[in-house]
């Protein structure tokens, strides 16, 4: 296993050096989008969503999982609304990606552009949601001493039948790829009412820094259930799945590697 992960993870961060210098010249979004400091999207309703609990389980385990941080009926709509954009066809697949070649995904931005409200028309509960995703980083700072940025946008993902993700990490900075996408902590939220084992699409992880050598947990992809991780600590992948599964993904940045918005400089 921990041989095919680190072939695998060659594959990606090359691939993932080429998106980067592609966003940098303005030519694609999500992976080094310009950053706002966590405190300019501070939340009062995310402490719901980053307990004391939960932030000390981060902490200690590098991985958290908390149940129910958003009602079924919610990731219901979501669904709906992510489907939508599928039928639009405004989620694609990437077949240059090593890991996960038939994932549709797309990058939906957030703050106050036309690309933003187009989001917020098209998307408007999710775009809720995503708002109180976005407070998280403040509290994670707070209560775990990080120095954090947060990207203008956030992955919207389907996995349609037969497509899975191979092991790999967020970032791989303390792998030696110091000019890896400088992603710090991996937040997830999983779209999928009525999920059952036969949907597949679990995510599976190991301890921090364990490549695939150790035991591995498995975690469903319950509707509201929120998963946080260290990006450039836990190595994970996605078991196949059987039906569509949907998922919103927040990569919050290390500020020291963050492309920072020129507003945020001043307010360090």
């Amino acid at each position: 296993v921990a041989r095919r992960g680190s072939y695998v993870a060659l594959k990606y961060r090359v691939n993932k050096r080429l998106q980067r210098h592609l966003a940098v010249a303005g030519l694609l979004m999500g992976i080094c989008d310009e950053c706002v400091l966590p405190r300019a999207l501070r939340d009062p309703a995310a402490l719901e969503l980053a307990t004391e609990a939960s932030c000390a389980q981060l902490a200690k385990d590098r991985i958290m999982v908390m149940d129910g941080a958003f009602p079924e009926p919610l990731m219901a709509t979501v669904k709906a609304e992510l489907q939508a954009l599928r039928r639009a066809q405004m989620m694609q697949n990437d077949p240059n990606d090593v890991c996960n070649p038939a994932q549709e995904a797309r990058y939906l931005p957030f703050g106050s552009d036309g690309a933003s409200r187009e989001f917020q028309t098209s998307c408007p509960m999710t775009m809720e949601v995503v708002r109180r995703l976005c407070g998280i980083p403040d509290i994670l700072e707070e209560n775990l001493g990080l120095q954090l940025a947060v990207p203008k946008s956030v992955m919207v993902a389907c996995y349609p039948p037969r497509a899975s993700y191979k092991m790999h990490l967020d970032s791989y900075a303390v792998q030696g790829g110091h000019d890896d996408v400088p992603r710090k902590v991996t937040i997830l939220l999983y779209c999928n009412p009525g999920w059952t084992p036969a949907v597949g699409g679990k995510l599976r992880t190991w301890a921090p820094f364990d490549q695939g050598r150790g035991p591995a947990r498995e975690i469903s992809p319950l509707p509201g259930r929120l998963v946080a991780f260290m990006s450039e600590e836990v190595w994970h992948e996605v078991t196949e799945a059987h039906e569509d599964r949907f998922a919103i993904t927040l990569w919050v940045h290390d500020r020291d590697r963050a492309e920072m918005h020129p507003e945020s400089l001043g307010q360090v």
